[in-house]
Order: structure tokens, then sequence, then C-alpha cells
């Protein structure tokens, strides 16, 4: 049995990318099959910010491109996992693990200035990329200055394709929040932040 067939029998859905530079959705030229699940079955944002997308062998989703979308789909996604189905020592499909990035956002800098002392003054910010990404409350923290303070850090997914170190300072787009960030790191294909909201 020709299962990369099968998969190609559903796999009818095409796939769009953004594109980074003009901000427009492109076709990758491909197809694929969405799978929804209406139960948890890994972790708690499983069943409702994952979905599993298959395609058949052959081309796979072109990974240099952060956010996909499904034709006629509401959703954006980011690519978190690549799993590639094998029988018989050949790959017959791609089975990605998705994640729903509902916010907007954009990584940005401080633009700094060499004063005539000698010292450098921040003079404004400049926006470096912008992606629709994923945020996640993941704990609180005691502040270090006052007593029964807290602040609230978030995990912030971005696509594997971000540039961001903890110099910069993430801008949610639709609410204006801005977080400073103090950890990135690499989660499967994702580029994950832990960031706390500035100014609280």
């Amino acid at each position: 049995m020709d299962l990369s067939r099968a998969l190609e029998r559903f796999a009818t859905t095409p796939i769009l990318y953004l594109d980074p530079v003009t901000g427009d959705w492109e076709d990758t030229g491909l197809c694929g099959s969405l799978q929804v699940y209406d139960r948890f079955i890994t972790d708690r944002a499983f069943g409702q910010k994952k979905r599993v997308l298959n395609l058949p062998a052959g081309d796979p989703l072109p990974e240099e491109y952060g956010n996909f979308c499904l034709e006629g789909g509401a959703a954006n996604y980011i690519l978190e996992s690549l799993n590639e189905d094998v029988r018989n020592g050949e790959a017959y499909g791609y089975s990605y693990l998705l994640r729903v990035a509902s916010v907007e956002a954009q990584v940005i800098a401080d633009v700094t200035e060499e004063l005539s002392s000698g010292a450098s003054a921040i003079t404004g910010e400049e926006v470096i990329e912008t992606h629709w990404i994923d945020v996640e409350r993941y704990r609180s923290e005691n502040s270090k200055t006052f007593d029964d303070v807290e602040y609230t850090t978030s995990t912030l997914s971005l696509p594997g394709i971000a540039t961001v170190d903890v110099s910069h300072k993430i801008r949610l787009v639709e609410s204006g929040d801005v977080y400073t960030v103090s950890e990135v790191f690499d989660s499967l294909k994702l580029t994950v932040v832990r960031g706390m909201l500035a100014g609280v």
C-alpha cells in the first residue's frame, strides 16, 4: 500500500506563509490536512493551542518562514516540531506540530547615541522584526525592591527564525504591552522567551 497516496487524498487545504518583508500571506504551493483534537492529550495547552498538520512525502514545509496559516482559516500558526513518518526505510509523510500564534508582536531594540561626555544615552527604539506569537503566563516572581509585590513572568513562544536576545524587548501590537527579556532558549523548533511586563 502506498501510504503517501493515502495522505495525498486528504491533504487538500492550501498552506500559506507570512512574507516577513511585505507582511502578505503567500502560497507555499503545498497542501495539508489539519487534525483537530477536542481533548487534552499532552500538556494543558494541547487541545486549545496545538494542532497536527499532515503532509504527504515530497516537499516539506519551508522552515525559513516563521508563520503559517491554512487558506480560509482564521488562525495563524508557528512550527513547534516535525516528525517524519517512515515505513520500510522511506519517508511517506510529514507530521507537524503547530502552535496557534494569536498575538502580533514586535521585537524592539533601544537606539543609543554617544554623548560628548562619552556616555551612552537611549534616544529611541527600532523594530527589528514582527511575528505572530503565543503568550502564556508562566509564574509570578517576588519583587526585589518592594515587599508583597509580585511580577508576572510570561512565556512568549516565537518562530524559530526569530532573532531576539536579552538586550531586546517585545511589544504586543494590539495592547501595546512591552515585555523585558530575561531568558531566551530554543524548544524544539521554537524560540522561547521568558519576559516580564515592563512598567509594573
